[in-house]
């Protein structure tokens, strides 16, 4: 099964929620390819950065997961605690530099639905 993925920008210069990933229940098979502008112009992310997925999911409890970094682009990969409750999860990504200074990208939202569709919200319908 192939992942998918999710490719978007930030912008430092920005400080509200930019981008909005609609994902259902459970899924683990779904990547993350954030790309920073600032104000516009790429950022470039030095060598020997480290970089975090910081979370807040609906109950509250904040968690943070390893990102790579590549091509200049952040890449998180979902893990089976990232889509594990039903609403809205508020993230961002922390970068640390190699000598210690931090940047924090504007946040993001990751929407975790059960179904795209739930069986009682069908129409009874007949198939040809």
């Amino acid at each position: 099964m192939n992942y998918s993925k999710y490719r978007f920008t930030l912008d430092i210069h920005k400080t509200k929620s930019q981008v909005s990933i609609p994902v259902l229940l459970g899924d683990t098979m779904i990547k993350l390819y954030i790309s920073i502008n600032d104000g516009g112009t790429p950022y470039q992310i030095t060598e020997g950065c480290v970089a975090k997925l910081i979370c807040r999911p609906p109950n509250g409890s904040a968690f943070s997961r390893d990102c790579e970094i590549s091509d200049n682009r952040i890449v998180y990969t979902f893990d089976e605690n990232t889509a594990s409750e039903i609403g809205v999860s508020t993230c961002e990504v922390r970068i640390k530099g190699p000598s210690g200074g931090v940047l924090t990208t504007p946040r993001f939202l990751i929407v975790v639905e059960e179904k795209v569709l739930l069986d009682e919200e069908l129409e009874d319908y007949q198939e040809e």
